[in-house]
């Protein structure tokens, strides 16, 4: 498992933001998404694998991978859009890192 981190300073009203977690540079893969009071996940790799760390609406917006694997290295981006057109947003890189396999015998 590995955990994303991300904060910020909200408005008045947190639960009307929109949070979106997206995957890759080119395309973007939706990892997963805040909006209208409820949680949405994407139906691709992440699919019941991503959650929020805290229970949202929150300041928090970080999040967990479990079954973490070497495909899911790669810059992550986390967007709110706040009501009135104002956006935040934050980038980052994971590594995921894997042991060899050992040796098999001959």
């Amino acid at each position: 498992m590995v955990m994303l981190q991300a904060w910020y300073t909200p408005s008045l009203d947190i639960s009307k933001n929109v949070v979106i977690w997206t995957f890759g540079t080119n395309k973007s893969t939706p990892v997963i998404n805040f909006s209208s009071g409820k949680v949405g996940y994407g139906q691709n790799v992440f699919a019941k694998r991503v959650g929020f760390t805290a229970e949202m609406p929150s300041a928090n917006l970080s999040i967990y991978i479990n079954n973490t694997q070497e495909s899911d290295s790669g810059r992550y981006a986390c967007l709110v859009v706040v009501p009135g057109g104002e956006f935040i947003s934050g980038q980052l890189s994971l590594n995921v890192k894997v042991p060899p396999s050992p040796p098999s015998a001959p």
